[in-house]
């Protein structure tokens, strides 16, 4: 019974070292494999057995084979890994930001310095041909630049949407994948298996998707994780993984998830790593560049158109812009004169500022200029639209308005009794819901379908019904279905306030649009009457205005003397003028645009870096624990070759002595 016992013991031993050294090999195997977790044997002693009143081991047994593996460093990979995709995808979008804004020979500033240099030439020479062909010359090519840099921004925007959708399969395939490994990793580990290779190829899938969309996880019991966005959105619970899904909205790519029928929006809040990063670019800084230079540009047309207005060609004309005029108030009543001292003396309000018309500054001209000096927050100017002299206010800042008072209970003419009763016009595009809404994701409105026609009552007259059903009849709702039913109109959402308006902006030049909401059942509210104004879409391009070089207004007096200069200085003076904001110049406006991106691109380079480290120094911290060292494997494989060396020997030695023992009895 003892020699027998030992013998067994001595199998025991045997095998719990050929088990060692087959997993060592299997370690030194995949010392070069991604996301591999050093795997090791668990032994544990043989229960002993009274044998003569003494109780003897019976060996080991190899109890499991473990998966090194420390959650905490895991989770700091994971987060890390979100931070550092968010910085890198970044950098890419971020350097041709820089190369479009950047300050040299061939950028914006240095045209909008060459277009004022212009003007500076021809004061030197009013009426030179050559000079004047210049300053229309270098007109164009400003808009040019300012075109160039607005489309390098839309183009970015677009390479940043295709990037993103170009993810979206890999990524449902990636949480698909989890899906399955949890239920492999329960099905295994229930059965007291182990599933060492699944759950380090699951981690590695996490470790993939922080990168790309930040992802979070959790143990969920069972051996199973579930995985969330950041903003708390479920993407894998269980066994069950969600599908992202992708559409156009405004323009730009949009996300969501669906699950079980029921579709969650998805926004940049909700994501991370490389998807947080791209969508900052893309809706955070490129909006806020647009929106800078879009203010300098309407700042410094306003202004030039101003200043030329001003001023006399040589036929001795005024009032004609330089640019095509932007959005802005025209006086209905015309002029035959602007000099002339028709109108009475007092004060009128502008934007709620009062304007002070004295004896001798009463007539157009006159009034142009009292406003100009005044700080109401608009530029006037006198236009020509080839009969009559009109009023024009052009506000200073794109999208404000200019609140103008009755002139006719104020200033009366002498030779006009109406004066300024025709009111003001506002040139828009769009139309628009008069009826506020205070909630545009509320869903207040009735379910069933609008029907939208186009150029009602002509020829091509073409009609659209949109559906809205349950889920969508809020303001952001009815936006979508119009959009997505392609019914001729852009459909977008104003903010005025605490109020929200639906603006309906026809595709095409000259169309009309009627909506009818008659169809929808139990309105909370209603779409009572639109705004119509004209839509032309080539207003929106804006323009060098003059057709010819007699058309510069150079002159600062009617008869157009040839060497009048005075306008010609006016606007030359524009260049060192600090109009914007009412303390940068035009260069500095540029300068500061220009110096606020080179500031991201380099806190994005030292964020970048700084991830980059720290993910190095957690991955080399997750080697130190769980990774492959070849040293070890080797002092481990030298130690289990010599216990299966002693196993076998001792073995040996029992089975000799089993062959004495039996020996003796022949």
């Amino acid at each position: 019974m003892g020699l027998v016992s030992a013998l067994n013991s001595g199998l025991t031993g045997i095998l719990a070292n050929q088990r060692q050294v087959e997993i060592t090999g299997n370690n030194i195997a995949n010392v070069n494999s991604p996301g591999y977790s050093r795997q090791s044997a668990q032994l544990s002693p043989r229960a002993a057995v009274k044998i003569r009143g003494q109780y003897l081991g019976q060996g080991v047994d190899v109890q499991d084979v473990a998966r090194e593996h420390n959650r905490f460093v895991a989770g700091q990979i994971v987060d890390q890994n979100s931070v550092l995709g968010q910085e890198s995808a970044k950098s890419g979008p971020l350097a041709e930001v820089e190369r479009i804004f950047g300050i040299g020979e061939d950028s914006l500033a240095s045209d909008i310095d060459r277009f004022f240099g212009a003007w500076h030439d021809l004061s030197q020479n009013p009426a030179g041909s050559v000079e004047r062909d210049r300053v229309l010359y270098e007109g164009e090519n400003l808009l040019d630049s300012f075109e160039q840099t607005e489309s390098g921004l839309v183009a970015i925007s677009q390479n940043i949407d295709e990037s993103l959708g170009s993810k979206f399969d890999g990524l449902n395939l990636k949480l698909r994948k989890i899906a399955e490994l949890n239920v492999s990793i329960r099905s295994k580990e229930s059965l007291d298996h182990t599933a060492n290779l699944e759950r380090d190829e699951r981690d590695r899938l996490v470790n993939e998707l922080s990168k790309t969309i930040g992802v979070q996880s959790y143990q969920a019991g069972g051996g199973q994780i579930g995985v969330q966005l950041p903003g708390g959105i479920p993407l894998v619970q269980g066994t069950e993984a969600v599908d992202f899904e992708t559409y156009h909205s405004g323009g730009k790519l949009r996300f969501q998830v669906k699950t079980d029928g029921v579709v969650l929006q998805v926004g940049r809040e909700n994501f991370g790593g490389e998807f947080k990063g791209l969508l900052d670019v893309r809706d955070d800084l490129i909006p806020e560049l647009e929106q800078d230079l879009a203010g300098l540009k309407y700042s410094l047309i306003t202004e030039v158109n101003a200043r030329h207005e001003a001023g006399y060609d040589s036929s001795g004309q005024t009032g004609r812009a330089f640019f095509t005029k932007p959005t802005s108030y025209r006086s209905q009543t015309g002029y035959a004169d602007p000099e002339d001292l028709s109108f009475n003396t007092g004060k009128i309000e502008v934007n709620g500022t009062e304007v002070v018309i004295p004896e001798g500054n009463n007539s157009l001209n006159g009034i142009r200029d009292a406003i100009n000096e005044a700080a109401t927050g608009v530029l006037a100017s006198v236009v020509h639209d080839g009969d009559d002299y009109h009023l024009d206010l052009t506000p200073k800042v794109e999208g404000e308005t200019a609140e103008v008072s009755d002139f006719s209970a104020q200033l009366t003419t002498e030779e006009i009794d109406s004066g300024f009763s025709g009111g003001f016009n506002l040139v828009d595009g769009s139309y628009q819901s008069n009826d506020p809404v205070g909630d545009p994701d509320a869903l207040n409105f009735g379910k069933g379908h609008l029907t939208i026609t186009l150029n009602a009552g002509e020829a091509d007259e073409t009609t659209t019904e949109v559906s809205i059903g349950p889920g969508e009849n809020s303001l952001k709702g009815i936006r979508e279905a119009i959009n997505e039913a392609d019914a001729g109109v852009n459909a977008t959402i104003e903010v005025n306030g605490d109020d929200y308006s639906l603006i309906l902006a026809p595709r095409e030049t000259g169309d009309t649009v009627l909506l009818d909401a008659a169809s929808l059942s139990d309105n909370d509210q209603e779409f009572s009457s639109w705004d119509e104004v004209a839509f032309d879409p080539s207003t929106d391009r804006i323009m060098v205005e003059l057709s010819s070089t007699g058309e510069v207004a150079a002159a600062g007096l009617p008869g157009g003397a040839p060497g009048d200069n005075e306008n010609a200085l006016s606007v030359h003076a524009l260049s060192n003028a600090r109009i914007v904001d009412g303390e940068k110049t035009f260069v500095d406006s540029y300068a500061r645009i220009s110096a606020s991106v080179g500031s991201e691109n380099k806190r994005n380079t030292m964020a970048r870096d700084g991830a980059a480290d720290t993910m190095t120094q957690l991955e080399n911290l997750r080697e130190s624990i769980v990774g492959v060292s070849l040293e070890e494997e080797m002092i481990n494989l030298t130690m289990f070759q010599r216990g299966f060396e002693a196993s076998s020997r001792f073995v040996s030695t029992v089975d000799e002595m089993l062959t004495t023992v039996l020996s003796l009895k022949r």
